[in-house]
């Protein structure tokens, strides 16, 4: 495994896509193996697709704001 390797989760609306998505230009021009679910993921099992990719990954980045914090 790769120690350059990133998984991305953020909350799927607008804003959190965007600021994602400006994270893994960031991190993809440092050199860094980005999954982003809106550029990485393939047609069909996505799930799947998923189990797969967290555990490869060195790092997991979890973008959150208040709101997703709040029951």
């Amino acid at each position: 495994m790769s120690a350059k390797t990133v998984f991305i989760s953020y909350r799927r609306d607008a804003a959190g896509k965007s600021f994602a998505r400006s994270i893994a230009q960031e991190l993809t021009h440092r050199g860094y193996d980005v999954f982003l679910d809106v550029d990485s993921l393939d047609a069909g099992a996505w799930a799947a697709q998923i189990d797969r990719e967290v555990p490869a990954r060195s790092h997991f980045l979890l973008l959150a704001d208040a709101e997703a914090l709040t029951p």
